[in-house]
């Protein structure tokens, strides 16, 4: 990465999107999922938590945003400035993220934040890394009835 610009997460949004488009969709164990995504699933399904990893797995619009920032929250002692420290899609990134250059992977962001990481997913449960559960992260599912698992 030398002689490469560092750009803020917001620059490099506004460098990308002019490549930004509508995936199509490759199946991925038999579900649907962006090409991108789909594309790079070896590197997402090899993907190793720390156990003190807190997972988000919910559903689009069911409350991710707003459980991030709880959880943000309760890491950081109700610090209201110390969960201001980035924009929220680089504090609890997505892990399935794939973006265009030069907007940082999911991966490539949680490979350089110091564990507890809270890691967001929209993917099915079936599709999330075995290394959570191997791991005993924690994990909250949301669905229409919320569950914390241990």
């Amino acid at each position: 990465m030398a002689g490469e610009e560092k750009l803020s997460y917001h620059e490099a949004i506004e460098r990308a999107s002019s490549s930004l488009y509508r995936f199509p969709l490759l199946p991925v164990r038999g579900i649907p999922l962006m090409n991108h995504i789909a594309n790079s699933w070896d590197i997402i399904w090899a993907f190793r938590p720390d156990p003190s990893d807190i997972l988000i797995a919910t559903y689009p619009k069911a409350g991710t945003t707003w459980t991030q920032e709880i959880v943000d929250l309760l890491l950081h002692n109700g610090d209201a400035d110390a969960c201001k420290r980035a924009p929220t899609p680089a504090r609890s990134p997505f892990l399935e993220i794939v973006s265009p250059p030069p907007i940082p992977s999911g991966i490539d962001l949680l490979k350089n934040m110091d564990p507890p990481r809270i890691i967001k997913t929209h993917l099915p449960f079936q599709l999330v890394p075995p290394a959570f559960w191997e791991n005993k992260c924690k994990v909250r599912l949301s669905d229409y009835k919320c569950k914390v698992l241990q």
